[in-house]
């Protein structure tokens, strides 16, 4: 029935849908240059070894986590500039794996990929906490997290196919210019709400939690699914 509703919702209000639209791209993409890793093999990268195994987990897990912790009890204020350059920043990191010459940069590059991704989940939801009503979030936050899953399936399909075509460095150049270009259509197009609610502070707070947790999850996953 939420489903039903929040469609109705959307046909009375197209701003929030389109926050809701939009966010979820964003999710999607940031999922998809985060598992990609695992199917466009890097020449340099010896995927038997446990360089491999720094890559596709701790190294990047550690930084989300310690980062988004952070960031969820700090962000408060100019939130839609905050998640447009977390999205820009995250965007051009993974452009750059694409020029990276050993495990090292690599190494230096997830750990940076890994920080500047932790501030989208946190900041995300409290927008979508604002701009549906307490009885929908829940519906909406349902879809939001769709990006997740649909980023890493994905990655695992459509990434071989786009690495076997043009090459590994495609795999990380064209979600990073993706990313790039989608935080200047955040900049422009998203706005704070006149009134910023308490609750919807307090929900990004919990929310955190559970976003780092899942995406954590799945990304520990990767590694056996691959290797």
């Amino acid at each position: 029935m939420s489903c039903f509703e929040l469609l109705d919702y959307g046909l009375h209000n197209k701003y929030s849908i389109y926050v809701l639209l939009v966010l979820v791209s964003g999710y999607f993409l940031q999922n998809y240059a985060r598992f990609v890793f695992s199917v466009a093999k890097i020449p340099f990268i010896d995927y038997s070894s446990v360089e491999y195994g720094l890559l596709a987990g701790p190294l990047f897990n550690i930084a989300y986590t310690i980062t988004g912790l952070v960031l969820g009890r700090w962000i408060q204020k100019k939130r839609t500039t905050t998640l447009a350059c977390f999205v820009g920043v995250s965007g051009a990191l993974v452009a750059l794996c694409a020029i990276t010459t050993s495990f090292l940069q690599l190494a230096l590059l997830t750990i940076c990929i890994g920080a500047a991704m932790a501030g989208y989940v946190p900041v995300g939801t409290s927008l979508l906490s604002d701009a549906f009503p307490l009885r929908l979030r829940g519906a909406a936050l349902g879809l939001f997290n769709v990006g997740l899953f649909a980023g890493y399936g994905f990655a695992l399909g459509a990434g071989e196919v786009l690495y076997e075509a043009y090459a590994w460095k495609w795999s990380y150049l064209a979600p990073g210019f993706l990313l790039t270009a989608l935080s200047l259509v955040l900049l422009e197009t998203l706005h704070e709400p006149r009134a910023q609610r308490r609750n919807s502070i307090e929900l990004r707070k919990e929310i955190t939690t559970d976003g780092i947790g899942g995406g954590a999850t799945v990304a520990t996953r990767v590694a056996p699914a691959v290797g």
